[in-house]
This record gives C-alpha cells, sequence and structure tokens, in this order.
C-alpha cells in the first residue's frame, strides 16, 4: 500500500518535502514494472489517498495521473478526525473503566469544516461515472445522507458492530501489548502474546464492546467501518 495525496502539488505541499510525489511515483512504476518482468501478480499493489481539505477537490485528477499505472486498486479514505470533546471524552472514560490515561486521540483532532461536501460529491460523482483500469474505491461507502453525517456530526458513529477487538493489536518498542485506542493489557516482555490476549483485561475490553457497541473515540475509526 503506497499513501499518495494528490496531485505532485498537493502531495509534497502536504508532505512538506519537495519532489516526494515524483519518487513515489517513481518507486512505484519501478516495482510494477519488476513485477511484471517477474510474470507474477504479487505483490498486491494499492494507493490510498486520505481525503482532507487539501485534496478533497482534486480527486478525480489525482485518479486520472495514477490510471496511467496498472494499479490493483486505488482508495479514497475519508479522513479518520475526532473533536476536542470527544478525545476528552474517550479519555475520561479510560479513566475511569481501567484507571488509564491515553491521549492517542489527541493526533487525530482535525476540523473538516474546510471540505465543501457539495464539490467532493461532484468529484466522488465524476470517478464512479469513469472508466479505471482498476477498481477505484472509496471508504468508508457512505450514502449522501451518511456523507453529511460522517462529516458534520463526528459524535454520531454510522455503525456499531466492530472486530477489531480481535482482529488488531499493538505492540510497542518496550513490548507494551495495546488494543485499538490504546489500552495497555500486558507486556510481551513480562508475559507470552497469548496469556495476554486470553488475559482478563482484554477479554472485559471485549465484552464492553460487544455490550455497548462503541467508546465516544471509535466514531470516526475506519475500524468501524469495515465489512
Amino acid at each position: 500500500m503506497v499513501s499518495l495525496d494528490g496531485p505532485a502539488d498537493v502531495h509534497d505541499t502536504i508532505r512538506g518535502v519537495a519532489g516526494s510525489w515524483d519518487r513515489a511515483y517513481e518507486g512505484l512504476r519501478t516495482l510494477l514494472e519488476e513485477r511484471a518482468n517477474a510474470g507474477t501478480r504479487k505483490p498486491y499493489v494499492k494507493v490510498t489517498t486520505t481525503i482532507t481539505e487539501d485534496n478533497y477537490d482534486r480527486l478525480a485528477e489525482t485518479a486520472d495521473l495514477l490510471s496511467e499505472l496498472p494499479l490493483d486498486e486505488l482508495t479514497f479514505q475519508h479522513v479518520w478526525f475526532t473533536t476536542p470533546s470527544i478525545a476528552a471524552a474517550q479519555r475520561h472514560q479510560f479513566k475511569n473503566l481501567y484507571g488509564q490515561d491515553t491521549t492517542y486521540l489527541q493526533g487525530f483532532v482535525y476540523d473538516p469544516s474546510g471540505i465543501d461536501l457539495g464539490k467532493l460529491e461532484e468529484e466522488m460523482g465524476a470517478i464512479e461515472r469513469t472508466e479505471y483500469p482498476f477498481p477505484v474505491n472509496f471508504y468508508p461507502r457512505l450514502s449522501p445522507r451518511e456523507l453529511r453525517l460522517y462529516y458534520l456530526e463526528p459524535a454520531r458513529p454510522l455503525r456499531r458492530r466492530c472486530f477489531s477487538r480481535w482482529l488488531r493489536v499493538d505492540i510497542m518498542p518496550d513490548g507494551a501489548v495495546t488494543t485499538c485506542l490504546v489500552l495497555e493489557v500486558g507486556n510481551v516482555r513480562e508475559r507470552s502474546f497469548g496469556e495476554i490476549w486470553n488475559g482478563e483485561l482484554f477479554r472485559e475490553f471485549r465484552r464492553y464492546v460487544a455490550r455497548r457497541g462503541t467508546f465516544p473515540g471509535c466514531a470516526r475509526c475506519c475500524g468501524l467501518y469495515s465489512d
């Protein structure tokens, strides 16, 4: 998976590095050429573009530029974001339930009001009406009504069923094992991974999600919208 943020000028501005689009594009092109020369379909090569206020009006242009490459897939991902009040509510809840303080969501605080939803719909429509040499997807897949709810009512989850508690775990450099939203459930330097995965704290975390559906910080998490 290669992340490209838009045409060259947009990508370089977002990344803060002049020439980064050219280098990424050339690397991608070379990889695809080598794959073709090897006569194999692997590795599966996908480009992902996260939709933000800096590129929402140039999505079709991005897709057109990439159509020159034999990609396997292009995905435009709606930005995962939260608000200061949601981040504070999540922090408060983890303190009360588990005695842990996490500032994880602070890195996702973002105001999407700079995205013109009418223009975004136009760009999405133009892409959906165009035939590309590879599948082009929007993630999560949202109806026009859901699109507005997604961006305008960030505390309101559009889905309730989440499997991340069974599918995802992170192991930090110090050995700490964390769930999504960064609840620390053990350390592999102290216990085996199996003991942590099946431990009481991780099991209680899963039970809470099964009972309640989501935490405050889950509302715009990309994991909540996985099929």
